[in-house]
Order: structure tokens, then sequence, then C-alpha cells
């Protein structure tokens, strides 16, 4: 392999890394939005529940009181905002998203291996080498691609380019 090759496969083994920890950052998103909105949602209901348990007060202090303590209010927004995070929950169906990334993370893995034991591998002839390269090629260009917010693909960078592993060839 020369180093026009050895660049290339470099570079495409690079790419796949940082969509790799981009696709995990972006799963690791949706679970924790998961959970948060599903906690939220069964304390602030939970709360809702035991409300009606809290002490009679008298009409004189029940007047005095804000208008979110009054337990009609609270109990009116504290369903509406349980109604919001279980509709954000079921409409955006973030574990669903999160497993779809986590996969995908997953297979950007294995491709990524696929490249590394591509490039630590002797080939008899040139036009194996090109074979298993073409080969290697085509599932790269196959691969689906999640959309990953720019932020988690720019954190992925900076992880993949701290760990150095992908400059020994520019230096």
């Amino acid at each position: 392999m020369n180093l026009e090759e050895t660049s290339l496969i470099l570079d495409w083994r690079r790419k796949i890394h940082q969509m790799e920890y981009a696709n995990r950052y972006q799963s690791m998103y949706w679970s924790y939005l998961n959970l948060s909105l599903g906690l939220s949602a069964f304390f602030l209901s939970l709360f809702i529940a035991f409300s009606f348990k809290f002490p009679e007060v008298s009409i004189e202090e029940y007047d005095k009181l804000c208008w979110i303590c009054k337990h009609e209010n609270f109990v009116a927004l504290g369903s509406l905002i349980v109604a919001l995070f279980t509709g954000l929950n079921t409409f955006l169906k973030p574990n669903e998203r999160a497993e779809k990334h986590r996969a995908k993370s997953d297979s950007y893995e294995r491709l990524r291996r696929e490249f590394e034991r591509y490039a630590i591998k002797e080939f008899k002839s040139k036009s194996d080498s090109e074979e298993a390269l073409n080969d290697l090629q085509n599932k790269y260009d196959n691969m689906d691609i999640l959309n990953i917010f720019e932020f988690f693909y720019n954190k992925a960078r900076k992880k993949v380019k701290a760990d150095k592993k992908y400059t020994k060839l520019f230096e």
C-alpha cells in the first residue's frame, strides 16, 4: 500500500470514527431527554395526586395565597405540564431515536474495524488490494446517515483530534 492509499484509508477511518462518536453522543442525548421527560412527568403527577391530601386552609388564608398555590390553579397548571412532557415524549420518541443512533454508532464502529484490518493486512496482489478497498469504499458510501446536532459532531471531531490517532502521517 502506497502513501496515498494509506492517507486515504486513514482519512476514511478518521471520518468514520467521528461519526461513530457523534452518533454515540446523540444517542446519549436522546436517552437523557427520554429519562428527563418521563421522570419529570411521573414526579409532577405524583405531586399533583398527593396535593389532594394537603391540609385544609381557611378561606381567609386561602385568599392570601399566590395564584399558583391555590389548589385548582396548581392542579390545572401541573396537569398541563405533565401533558406537555408526556406529549413531547410521545411525539419526539426520544427512546427510539436513542436506539437508532446507538445502532448507527455500532455500525460505524464495525466499519472502522474493517478499515483497520485492511490497513494491516498483507495482500498477495495489487488487484486483491484494490478489490478489498473498493468493497470498503462501497460499504462506506452506502452507510445511512442520521441527523446529528452540530454540537455533537463538533464534540466528536474534537475528541478524535485529541486522540492523535490520525495525525501520524501528516506530521
